[in-house]
């Protein structure tokens, strides 16, 4: 388990920060790895961007175009756009 840092003794603190950031940085890889497996099984019919937007779907559930572009911290008209300049999935 891993715990923030003690404070007051500054090596401590300092292992404990890099502790910290090691099992950070090995938990990212971890997902990516992931998420790169699972594009992999599905990258000849969605694209990194309907990806992304179908993850964020799946987070959130039933969501306005409004709402999805703020999630994905795009304007509003972007994620319409990319998901119709593709050809649909054949699912």
């Amino acid at each position: 388990m891993i715990t923030a840092p003690a404070r007051g003794n500054d090596t401590t603190s300092s292992e404990g920060a890099d502790e910290l950031v090691s099992a950070l940085l090995t938990a990212s890889r971890a997902l990516v790895g992931v998420s790169a497996r699972s594009l992999a099984h599905v990258e000849d019919a969605v694209t990194i961007t309907q990806f992304r937007t179908l993850v964020v779907l799946e987070g959130h559930g039933d969501t306005r175009l409004n709402q999805l572009a703020e999630r994905l911290a795009v304007t509003p008209p972007l994620p319409c756009a990319w998901w119709t300049a593709s050809s649909p999935p054949s699912w």
